[in-house]
């Protein structure tokens, strides 16, 4: 019989199209093939309320603790959170504690506990709203994932960074939905004593869609539509271009 979720994510309100995808918070796996459509609960005093529920047919027992997104129709995320085994509702967590949630699930060999105890460098704290951070002006960026001891990581577990059907998904989000930007990611592997990275490309176009203020960086791997690892999240600050740049 299937099992149904509640999530209440106010800022969604009247949003349609959006599904909820389950990942194992070990393992990335997805559970929910396809991912399970959100319907949004009506009540007598608010009509359009934010909260959400969604039907799970898979059973997840054992699985223990499972990362939670919601995606709009066309697989952008929009929020994270955890579904903890014999709860029925989604925690709103933020992404850093969905990481440390999956450290202290229990590292293991190619649990992604192991990847994401790894950190990134290279991505700027502060970007400059219509600023173009492109390949054809030099502007790209060059984001390293590294372990504890600062060696590289080009693979987790069998899964490596050049599989034809390895994708990383970098958006840097804030409140309105709208003021979301989404990059595009390419991994360029190593080349000698050339260390390989991430090369991050936010056109004006996407740039232009933030809001002054504080936003969130989001870094995923995904390798086909069954795993989808969280990388990494760092605070970013978006400001305007100074008068005559």
């Amino acid at each position: 019989m299937p099992e149904i979720i509640n999530w209440n994510a106010s800022e969604l309100t009247l949003v349609t199209g959006m599904k909820a995808w389950l990942y194992g918070l070990t393992t990335g796996v997805l559970l929910n093939t396809g991912g399970d459509s959100l319907v949004e609960i009506d009540t007598l005093t608010a009509p359009a309320s934010g909260a959400y529920t969604f039907s799970l047919a898979e059973p997840r027992t054992g699985l223990g603790t499972l990362r939670a997104v919601i995606k709009s129709s066309g697989g952008s995320p929009y929020r994270d959170g955890i579904l903890r085994e014999g709860s029925t509702i989604v925690e709103d967590v933020n992404f850093t504690e969905v990481l440390e949630a999956a450290v202290g699930a229990g590292a293991g060999a190619g649990t992604a506990a192991e990847w994401t105890a790894g950190s990134i460098t290279g991505f700027p704290t502060t970007l400059v709203i219509g600023d173009s951070y492109i390949e054809s002006v030099d502007r790209h960026i060059k984001v390293y994932y590294r372990d504890s001891e600062d060696t590289p990581i080009t693979a987790i577990g069998d899964k490596t960074f050049i599989d034809e059907d390895f994708e990383a998904v970098l958006t840097v989000g804030q409140d309105n939905l709208s003021s979301i930007v989404r990059a595009t990611c390419v991994w360029v592997p190593a080349a000698g004593l050339v260390e390989g990275y991430v090369k991050v490309q936010l056109p004006k176009d996407q740039t232009r869609r933030a809001g002054e203020g504080d936003a969130r960086m989001q870094l995923v791997f995904r390798w086909g539509d069954t795993i989808e690892v969280l990388i990494a999240s760092q605070a970013v600050s978006w400001t305007s271009k100074n008068v005559g740049d």
